[in-house]
């Protein structure tokens, strides 16, 4: 990337929240950035500087978690800035591991309140590619456990992850659809496809059985 020469100063103090247009780097190394904001007052109504490319579902969960339009400072990414003073919370994400006090300030935020439930599959028949080969009998064997079908594309990034906070058991190919797993206070398994014998193989799990 080309950066123009000219910098520009901001003089008052911000925040660095940050984003990625791909849902796990947004979801995993950004968002949760935003606990650490909270818990400290000097923080907490400071501008948060993002990118000029923050998508539409970023800033509409933003929004849910009380973050108004108004205190989103864009940057253009091909420009030089100069901050005055400019916090820069940690990254609570530690080789995929999401840090348990982010998984229960998301759920706090985000949840809605009842029980852990819900069975998901978490499809990827959508996708460019990591998808099972033999994914309609997988879903015939879970459906009749009582699995239900989610194609994590068609919702909102809200609802992605409010969903997640449901889950009694999630089953799914490993992906940016399944990032929100993370958020299950339950058992997960993961699928990967083996490119060479065209089957699928436990990427990882909680303990526990998952059907029964």
């Amino acid at each position: 990337m080309l950066f123009r020469s000219e910098e520009t100063v901001i003089e008052q103090s911000a925040v660095l929240l940050g984003n990625a247009p791909n849902h796990y780097h947004w979801l995993m190394d950004y968002l949760p950035r935003l606990s650490i904001v909270e818990a400290f007052r000097d923080l907490a109504e400071l501008p948060l500087v993002v990118g000029g490319d923050l998508e539409a579902g970023q800033a509409q969960m933003l929004g849910h978690l009380g973050i108004a339009p108004e205190r989103l400072l864009k940057v253009d990414l091909e420009r030089v800035y100069r901050f005055r003073q400019l916090w820069v919370p940690a990254q609570l994400v530690d080789r995929m591991r999401l840090h348990p006090g982010a998984i229960e300030w998301m759920h706090a935020r985000i949840a809605r309140p009842g029980q852990c439930v819900r069975r998901m599959f978490i499809s990827r028949r959508d996708a460019a590619r990591r998808r099972l080969v033999n994914e309609d009998e997988i879903i015939e064997i879970v459906s009749a456990h009582g699995f239900e079908i989610v194609l994590p594309a068609m919702l909102n990034q809200v609802d992605q992850a409010r969903l997640f906070t449901e889950a009694a058991s999630v089953i799914g190919v490993a992906g940016a659809g399944h990032v929100s797993k993370r958020l299950v206070i339950a058992r997960t398994l993961s699928l990967a496809r083996d490119a060479k014998s065209d089957c699928i193989h436990p990427g990882w799990s909680l303990p526990g059985k998952l059907i029964s």
